[in-house]
């Protein structure tokens, strides 16, 4: 069956003993599950906004495991989280503990693609990572940790604002071969002739 193996691990998504037991603490199923994992991403994640001045390690490194453990927690039970990329390596983990099919999207918001560069921040990319996941037998597309969670399958879209190109799928950015995000602005910048990601 060609969803079985999207339960594989990826080397950011690995089930370890830790994942299992918080992954044990999730409630029901099918789509209720996915909720109640979304809304547990959300309990634990403060959001950028009330971040300011923390500056994160490269957004492509850690694990799971990694970002929940209690070393990667700052104050009350919430973890230093900064964006989609880890929203969703965390959310594809906790689907796969709990065997459901779950596939990373990477995507890039095609205005963005088509436009020049930002005078403001000329480094800035713009685009998002959401996750597919496969329940009794029909495949939804999920937006993690966000209110507006479920999606019609292959609705790559933020609130119905934009179109996202999907660039890649698969069980985390480093099977995408995004192992950091220097290999991804240098592949962003050389297939979508942005140059300017460079410097």
């Amino acid at each position: 069956m060609f969803e079985k193996r999207w339960l594989k691990e990826g080397s950011k998504t690995k089930i370890t003993n830790f994942i299992k037991e918080i992954a044990e603490t999730i409630p029901d199923q099918d789509l209720k599950l996915i909720e109640n994992i979304s809304k547990y991403i959300s309990s634990i994640n403060p959001g950028l906004r009330d971040l300011k001045n923390i500056k994160f390690p490269d957004k492509r490194l850690r694990s799971a495991t990694q970002l929940l453990k209690k070393h990667a927690i700052f104050s009350h039970k919430r973890c230093l989280i900064s964006g989609c990329i880890e929203v969703a390596t965390i959310f594809r983990t906790l689907c796969i503990a709990k065997g459901i099919p779950a596939v990373f999207i990477e995507t890039l918001r095609k205005e963005w693609i088509d436009s020049p560069p930002n005078k403001k921040n000329p480094t800035l990319i713009e685009g998002h990572v959401f996750v597919d996941v496969f329940i009794k037998n029909k495949w939804h597309t999920i937006n993690p940790g966000s209110r507006n969670w479920l999606r019609d399958h292959k609705d790559y879209s933020i609130s119905g604002k934009g179109s996202y190109l999907v660039i890649g799928k698969g069980r985390d950015s480093a099977d995408l071969g995004f192992s950091n995000m220097k290999i991804f602005r240098k592949w962003v910048a050389k297939k979508f002739k942005k140059p300017h990601l460079l410097f």
